[in-house]
């Protein structure tokens, strides 16, 4: 056995061992991608879960919007308006109730 008998061992085996280590990180590679893959399809699932939900919440703030502004519209404004006079009328029956009923200044006055 000579030296170049040694050295295509050595080659032979090396390249045995190299393509054992190729066969198994692609292994470990397509196990990653198929394992990525189901990850991003379930992350896209939730997306279109999470876009379904948005959706909802906008079209519930839509409505409860309307509907703030029809009770601000047919209730309130209405509501407010009638205070109003009704201060107003109490304000003024204030005004002339302390204008008759004024007490005499002096040194009379009881």
């Amino acid at each position: 056995m000579d030296i170049g008998w040694f050295r295509d061992l050595v080659i032979c085996i090396w390249g045995l061992v190299a393509a054992i280590v190729l066969i198994f990180v692609a292994i470990l590679v397509f196990s990653l991608y198929r394992k990525t893959k189901v990850v991003l399809n379930s992350i896209d699932e939730a997306t279109q879960q999470g876009k379904q939900i948005l959706t909802s919440v906008e079209s519930s703030a839509s409505v409860v919007q309307n509907m703030v502004s029809t009770v601000d519209q047919d209730l309130f404004k209405p509501l407010m308006q009638i205070v109003a006079i009704a201060q107003g009328v109490r304000y003024g029956v204030d005004m002339f109730s302390k204008f008759f009923n004024a007490k005499k200044g002096g040194s009379n006055a009881k």
